[in-house]
């Protein structure tokens, strides 16, 4: 019998570089999950519902299990006092860094064209390489 769960995975660190500079890493692994097939008929009308083929077979429970999703999200950082206590903070963030697809969810209607196919998942997790900069001043 297979598992029903995923496994996940979750690193982070941080890095003091020369110049005062800070290194910062965060990495996510999902082994992926099982999602529930079904089929867009109910030839009996049953209580089973979805699961029910059209040739009285059931679909199994967690039938199709999705790809393992990977991200690496990394982080430099530097401060720098300019006079008294005021300071002014640089960062550049990259999200996704490897560009790994990562899929959320999947077309699961049996008998479609795209049956199995990844679909369209707006969560963080789920975006391609993205990044970004930043000032900060503190006084």
């Amino acid at each position: 019998m297979r598992s029903i769960t995923s496994d996940t995975l979750r690193m982070n660190g941080v890095y003091r570089l020369p110049w005062e500079m800070t290194l910062a890493g965060a990495y996510f692994f999902g082994s992926g999950n099982y999602f529930q097939s079904l089929t867009g008929l109910n030839p009996f009308g049953s209580s089973a519902g979805q699961r029910l083929r059209l040739d009285g077979s059931m679909i199994p429970i967690r039938d199709l299990k999705g790809e393992a999703l990977h991200k690496l999200d990394v982080r430099v950082s530097k401060e720098v006092r300019l006079a008294g206590s005021v300071r002014v903070a640089g960062t550049a963030e990259v999200f996704n860094l490897l560009n790994h697809a990562n899929y959320g969810g999947y077309n699961v209607v049996e008998g479609l064209a795209n049956y199995g196919q990844p679909t369209r998942h707006l969560g963080t997790m789920y975006m391609p390489r993205s990044g970004q900069l930043g000032v900060r001043l503190s006084f």
